[in-house]
């Protein structure tokens, strides 16, 4: 920020800071002004008590006419635009207060200023300490209250003495108002970046919490720090694979590598959130997702199916040394239980029947196809094709009977 002005050197920020500022000064402003106004009727009762009749009556009509200017002031803080005419409502406000003060000053005569102007240096310094008034907008009423001062009283004649005393109070209190508004406007400012930088710090967290755990499991853990567990009657386990990666990988750069990756996983992500899944991990080359976890929803295998197929085309389109990346993808649907695990490094995982013969159909896949279960074939609505791959021995389960999914005639599952 500026040494002296304290201004933000970007606007965008210079005009949020003045946001919050106007923002959060609004219920103190209206109370104050009200107060101040009460202030001055009370004055006007005191006045009767300790002043000649003909003095009061001078100075009767000034009291209330402050009163009724503070109190509609105090009622534009109501007014929804508050945040674009504060500062100048808070400088109305205390530019009002100071003319009143000192037009009864005037009004009253010799013997009045000094008491007057130590109220007017208290009200000035109060106000900029409450309201944080900018330093531009104080200096230039502690000037103006000074002159006026020292106007008056040389026209109404105050004593030597008031005049020397004065002459020491009006420097003085223009020092501590500017001096005030500074330090508190600055203190402001700094308690302004620092709380930025939490949010942005905070935020930063919550991004990468939601970069491994789905937002509602990360809304979950954020509030409490209990195991999350939780069982799954329905949802839709998808695992891909990039097809001979190992040779593939030794063949090509490690930037190469890593970029050819990067994009098409980055491209799944894509198909995912398009697709209404949640992504569960990465390990290698192999990517799993599912629907219905963390959130239960219906259509479940057909998001996983859509997605699949367009995970398909994605990588059909990739190539590498001019071969097209082509991966196994495979499909299971059931019951599954999710839940966190670790405490320094959070893992979102899956486990059950339907995650195992998932990850089985993928291993026991075939290149570009998409490789599913009867579950799948019983369950799943939409034009759709399914050649039958007929019943093959698959790793830990035994004979299994496997299909081979693809769009329908009709055009069903769209790739793009």
């Amino acid at each position: 920020m500026h040494p002296l002005t304290l201004r933000f050197p970007a606007n965008a920020r210079e005009r949020e800071f003045r946001r919050g500022l106007a923002e959060a000064s609004r219920t103190p402003s209206r109370i104050t002004f009200l107060v101040v106004a009460a202030l001055f009727l009370v004055y006007a009762l005191l006045d009767r008590a300790i002043l000649p009749g003909e003095v009061v009556a001078r100075i009767a009509w000034v009291r209330f006419g402050v009163t009724a200017a503070l109190a509609a002031i105090a009622a534009s803080t109501w007014h929804p635009a508050w945040p674009r005419f504060h500062a100048a409502a808070i400088a109305a406000a205390t530019g009002v207060s100071i003319a009143g003060l000192l037009l009864i000053m005037r009004l009253q005569g010799p013997g009045s200023g000094l008491a007057i102007y130590a109220g007017v240096g208290v009200a000035i310094l109060g106000l900029a300490t409450l309201f944080r008034l900018r330093v531009p907008v104080v200096l230039p009423l502690e000037l103006a209250a000074g002159a006026s001062w020292l106007a008056i009283a040389l026209e109404i004649g105050v004593s030597r003495e008031e005049m020397l005393s004065g002459a020491f109070f009006i420097p003085t209190a223009i020092a501590l108002g500017t001096l005030a508004a500074y330090t508190i406007e600055r203190y402001a400012r700094h308690a302004f970046l620092h709380d930025r930088a939490m949010q942005e710090e905070r935020a930063r967290a919550d991004r990468l919490l939601l970069n491994i755990l789905p937002a509602s499991v990360a809304e979950r853990l954020k509030r409490s720090p209990e195991r999350i567990a939780e069982r799954h009657s329905a949802a839709t386990i998808l695992f891909a694979d990039i097809a001979d990666f190992t040779p593939l990988s030794s063949s090509m750069e490690p930037e190469d590598l890593v970029a050819m990756l990067d994009e098409v996983f980055t491209e799944f992500d894509r198909i995912v959130e398009e697709k209404g899944l949640e992504t569960i991990k990465t390990i290698g080359d192999a990517y799993m997702a599912v629907a219905g976890v963390p959130e239960a929803c219906g259509d479940h295998l057909e998001r996983v199916v859509e997605a699949a197929l367009a995970m398909r085309a994605v990588a059909i389109g990739e190539s590498t040394g001019g071969r097209p990346v082509r991966i196994r993808i495979g499909i299971d649907t059931g019951p599954v239980v999710a839940g966190v695990i670790g405490r320094s490094k959070f893992i979102y995982d899956l486990w059950g029947d339907a995650v195992t013969t998932a990850s089985r159909m993928e291993s026991h896949g075939a290149p570009g196809r998409i490789h599913v279960t009867r579950a799948v074939v019983d369950r799943l609505h939409g034009d759709y094709r399914l050649e039958p791959r007929g019943e093959i021995e698959v790793k830990g389960k035994g004979p299994m009977e496997t299909w081979w999914l693809e769009p329908g005639e009709g055009g069903g599952g769209d790739e793009g």
